[in-house]
């Protein structure tokens, strides 16, 4: 197996490998559950149904939180995992299960190895015993099918990583360039409000308290970045978005608003080495 849904070929291989040997059935499935009892994915041979592929597919870790009602549906898979014991049903009555199938489940290290047929009395003491064989070789392999779905989930860790690595290093790239810009302007708004009087005072006021924020809002934004490129976790971007958004709106707020003519405390920016 290469992949998850590989472990449909390894149900069909087993259903196929059951009818050599002589026992007969209609279907065929491996349950598996999660680590905690309280969930499981059933796979089958025979029917690749879009929500079975959709759950192996998200299926990185056998300690997954429950996102389905296969445990209360059908309750005796958890039991014969917990306690190891096959269950074998000559005939089907209750109404979770078509009538009058016949069931033998298996359990193996992560869950249980099932079959079923439409027919009475359809499983034999030797078709019980042989579930059980394939059910201990089936918990010898399983394991490689843990390594890949681990596999796949550290492909998926270090793709989001080198994503927000990217990310963090566009905005280190744009906020040094845009800080070093400020700093001009910043300097020449300085030196032109040193001259200016009357109403040209106050639009330069108000680009020097403009420019002032705006500068807040790229500290914040090469902070951001620099903690993107050094976690080793999936850094919260949206945070840093909603910082940034806050900041943004408050800097056009300031401009169109009517301040009252007070010198501001203005702190310089400083340079990007």
């Amino acid at each position: 197996m290469e992949r998850p849904r590989d472990l449909f070929g390894v149900v069909a291989c087993i259903s196929e490998q059951l009818t050599k040997l002589g026992a007969l059935h209609d279907s065929c499935t491996i349950q598996i559950i999660n680590t905690q009892g309280t969930d499981f994915v059933s796979c089958s041979g025979s029917d690749h149904a879009e929500g079975s592929t959709r759950a192996l597919e998200v299926l990185h870790t056998l300690s997954w939180k429950p996102f389905s009602e296969n445990v209360l549906q059908y309750p005796w898979v958890i039991e014969v995992w917990r306690s190891g014991n096959t269950r074998c049903v000559p005939c089907t009555t209750d109404s979770s299960m078509p009538p009058g199938l016949s069931l033998v489940d298996a359990a193996y290290e992560s869950g249980t190895l099932a079959i079923n047929r439409n027919e009475q009395d359809a499983f034999d003491t030797d078709t019980v015993t042989l579930m059980e064989r394939l059910a201990h070789l089936l918990s010898e392999g399983f394991p490689r099918f843990v390594d890949i779905i681990e596999r796949d989930r550290l492909k998926e860790q270090l793709r989001q990583s080198q994503k927000m690595e990217a990310v963090g290093q566009m905005i280190a790239g744009i906020s040094h360039n845009f800080n070093n810009m400020l700093t001009v302007i910043l300097g020449n708004l300085e030196l032109a409000s040193l001259e200016a009087t009357g109403e040209l005072r106050e639009h330069v006021d108000d680009a020097l308290d403009a420019s002032v924020q705006a500068a807040d809002l790229i500290g914040e934004l090469m902070v951001s970045s620099s903690c993107m490129l050094r976690a080793p976790g999936p850094f919260p971007l949206s945070v840093a978005i909603q910082a940034c958004c806050s900041r943004s709106s408050s800097i056009f707020v300031s401009m169109h608003a009517t301040p009252s003519r007070q010198q501001p405390d203005r702190h310089p920016v400083s340079k990007s080495s």
